[in-house]
């Protein structure tokens, strides 16, 4: 038979059992979720401000330009003398020069920087090409590509000029290797239109490394990492997938991850994919040249905190249970003394052993049950 002792302690630490587990269970789930959910908007966050670097940095490319181009639509004064007359054309290009010197020295990454003519109406290694190996080189200027050298239809050596001139909007150029200075390279271009009529082209290539930095300095939870890609998923730049590599062929649920990919909406998502057995989360966003950054990190990473965060109320739970225990023990031990003194002085007076019990003294000041109870059995013992 279990002592009144253990039944007390036995019915706290259950009662605190059940509060605890309620309680606690939902303490645990609610600060799982949101800590999980918290984890999400940090690395949505943080692909947004990586990607404002990225536009940030292009911004200033496409301020140059489009201040070169300004300029040079300003100053073409009359469109029919540069299409008939060499001099104009020249005169032109020398006012040029140094416009074009002064914007691209001024442009952080600028490799290149070129005005070129309409070859149908000017000579075919007309405008200016100025070229340097590093941003810490002062820029040259050396004789233009000759556009006789090359069809149009050559994307390889003159898509620079003709694509442009072809959507007749600004176009940002995909990344290529240059090798003449090792480097891989992406372009900004604005073609020349006046009432209709194709003038030429203005443009600036950046050393590509001016982005990847920034791609290679995303370093989100403990081994997230991020990634380029063109509108369809082709990968621009990752520094562990070759570059033109469609990135959902790596993955294992491809038709989704191409779709969120092409979804604008998504952007503001969390995807989750699996990838060379990982299970991932992916969040991406569009740049101004439509390139796509896209940041990555595995499953767990992110659902880290809320796991450590619920293993910290776990550790609380128990500590708790021990303390509920503690005190269950000690409260027992209160209530049950006063009873074995009672039942104490009932073993007395069974034996018709009346003397005085010093017991009594004590369990006369209680102000609960035992007083009474002890006062009763007192009146008893006397009546005896």
């Amino acid at each position: 038979m279990k002592s009144i002792k253990t039944k007390i302690v036995i019915a706290v630490l259950l009662c605190a059992l059940m509060t605890i587990g309620i309680c606690g269970g939902i303490a645990i789930y609610n600060s799982f979720v949101t800590s999980y959910e918290d984890s999400k908007r940090e690395m949505q966050m943080y692909c947004e401000n990586k990607s404002e670097q990225l536009d940030q940095k292009m911004e200033k490319v496409e301020q140059s330009v489009d201040t070169v181009y300004s300029i040079a639509a300003l100053k073409l004064t009359d469109v029919s003398s540069f299409q008939k007359d060499k001099s104009y054309v020249d005169a032109y290009t020398e006012e040029m020069k140094d416009v074009l010197l002064e914007a691209a020295s001024h442009t952080e990454g600028a490799l290149t920087a070129y005005i070129r003519y309409n070859p149908e109406f000017t000579e075919p290694e007309s405008g200016l090409f100025l070229t340097r190996n590093s941003s810490a080189e002062a820029f040259e200027s050396v004789t233009p590509t000759d556009f006789s050298m090359y069809d149009s239809s050559d994307v390889e050596h003159v898509g620079w000029y003709y694509i442009p001139v072809q959507n007749k909007a600004a176009t940002w150029m995909s990344p290529y290797y240059n090798a003449n200075v090792d480097v891989y390279m992406i372009s900004y271009v604005i073609p020349i239109y006046v009432n209709d009529q194709s003038i030429g082209i203005v443009g600036m290539d950046i050393d590509y490394q001016e982005l990847t930095d920034v791609v290679d300095s995303s370093a989100i939870f403990e081994s997230g990492s991020a990634a380029l890609t063109d509108e369809n998923g082709t990968i621009l730049y990752h520094k562990d997938i070759e570059m033109g590599t469609d990135l959902s062929s790596v993955v294992s649920n491809a038709n989704e991850f191409a779709s969120v990919l092409s979804d604008p909406q998504a952007e503001d998502t969390i995807f989750e994919y699996q990838m060379d057995g990982t299970d991932k989360s992916m969040c991406y966003s569009t740049l101004e040249n439509g390139m796509k950054y896209i940041l990555t990190a595995p499953r767990r990473e992110l659902r880290l905190e809320a796991v450590n965060l619920a293993n910290l109320i776990m550790r609380g739970i128990i500590i708790a249970l021990i303390l509920a225990v503690v005190i269950g023990a000690v409260v027992s031990r209160i209530l049950i003394k006063p009873i074995r003194q009672i039942t104490e002085i009932v073993s007395e007076t069974a034996q018709f052993n009346f003397a005085h019990n010093s017991a009594n003294d004590e369990l006369y000041k209680r102000k609960d049950e035992t007083a009474n109870m002890a006062r009763s059995l007192h009146q008893m013992r006397k009546n005896l």
